[in-house]
């Protein structure tokens, strides 16, 4: 059997962290316009790119936690730009955890299933998002061995059999799919309407079902 845990959310504080990383580093100066500072040829530099007071409805499957809805972006383009190459460390690296001892949590569950089946550790990654989130896992003392980064998620339920994720577009694309597969979530303000064949708050709670 093939498990899959993701990252975001279940061990590392994203959606509320994004907020905040957001507010400090990508700032609305008037209606139409959003600003930040990046480094070029080492000098920082503020640019501002117009956003037509509009904000952007990203595809799903790329924009998973829906990001792009809540806050300004001028366009798909930028939305990349200030994700996974200007501010990915920012986004990806210097995150909490969702809770003190997700870390430990996870790297129990981990050792757990391995004795009988397959794990990966799942994170959805882009350019230079990678090696802040290899920061991430590396500062947290993350022991999994397989650890796998995709560009999107349409897929994971043609190669998992088992996914525990808080990610609304993963549990979805589950409940779309009439299979055998078993979606364990974990539980979030924003997908507390979705179904899922079971729903914990901690991985600890997982683990207590798995044993």
């Amino acid at each position: 059997m093939k498990v899959a845990i993701t990252l975001n959310d279940v061990i590392r504080d994203f959606t509320s962290h994004f907020s905040k990383a957001y507010d400090k580093n990508v700032i609305v100066s008037h209606e139409n316009f959003i600003s930040y500072e990046h480094v070029v040829d080492d000098t920082w530099v503020k640019q501002e790119v117009s956003t037509n007071n509009k904000k952007l409805s990203i595809a799903e499957k790329i924009d998973s936690f829906n990001l792009s809805k809540k806050h300004q972006f001028s366009s798909e383009e930028d939305f990349f730009d200030i994700l996974y190459d200007q501010f990915s460390f920012e986004f990806f690296g210097t995150n909490e955890m969702t809770y003190p001892n997700a870390m430990i949590d996870l790297n129990i569950l981990y050792k757990e299933i391995v004795k009988n089946h397959s794990c990966t550790l799942l994170s959805q990654e882009v350019n230079n998002s990678k090696h802040a989130t290899l920061h991430f896992l590396s500062y947290n003392k993350c022991q999994v061995n397989n650890i796998k980064f995709l560009e999107n998620y349409s897929k994971v339920w043609q190669v998992f059999d088992v996914i525990i994720t808080a990610n609304p577009y993963i549990l979805k694309r589950k409940n779309l799919n009439n299979n055998n597969k078993l979606s364990i979530k974990i539980n979030k303000p924003y997908n507390e309407h979705i179904k899922a064949d079971y729903s914990f708050d901690s991985l600890s709670q997982v683990y207590n079902l798995y044993k």
